[in-house]
């Protein structure tokens, strides 16, 4: 998948090299069973959908993903919104490089400074704190609005 995730292949190439290969080794009939693993685009989490149209009422939100050409479709499929979408795949570099925090940061035209990143991986909290982010662990909706609120956004805290 590193190839697909910084865009040298798209999402569709990448799955179609992996049916292959599986047919290379377990025999053509395995590529039947591929169906449900293509078709599962994840889970939305309402209350973070929630929190995140709320930010949007006061100031841009954007999101950077070690992810696929795939992101915008599942975006789309799950009826999420951001201002701003970056995926790996269309900067050419993942996380947790620093030019893909700085390239992010470029493309928005927001101040570093002016500008709060939240992650669940620790190892990508401390390389965009590294580029001068503001930058959390994410663990969870009730700290993630907590923090916003620290920020003086009137969200409230989930239930």
């Amino acid at each position: 998948m590193p190839s697909a995730r910084v865009g040298i292949l798209t999402d569709q190439e990448w799955a179609d090299n992996v049916a292959d290969r599986l047919a290379d080794d377990y025999g053509p009939a395995v590529c039947h069973n591929l169906g449900p693993w293509r078709a599962d685009r994840g889970e939305r989490d309402d209350t973070m959908v929630e929190l995140l149209d709320r930010i949007r009422r006061h100031m841009p939100v954007g999101v950077l993903s070690n992810c696929t050409d795939a992101l915008p479709a599942d975006l789309e499929h799950h009826n999420i919104t951001f201002d701003h979408v970056f995926s790996s795949a269309s900067l050419g570099v993942d996380k947790p490089s620093p030019h893909a925090f700085r390239t992010a940061v470029d493309r928005m035209d927001i101040p570093t400074q002016r500008l709060a990143y939240f992650d669940d991986e620790p190892t990508f909290v401390h390389a965009a704190s590294t580029t001068g982010l503001r930058a959390h662990l994410f663990t969870g909706p009730k700290d993630f609005a907590t923090q916003m609120q620290k920020f003086g956004l009137p969200l409230g805290i989930p239930a």
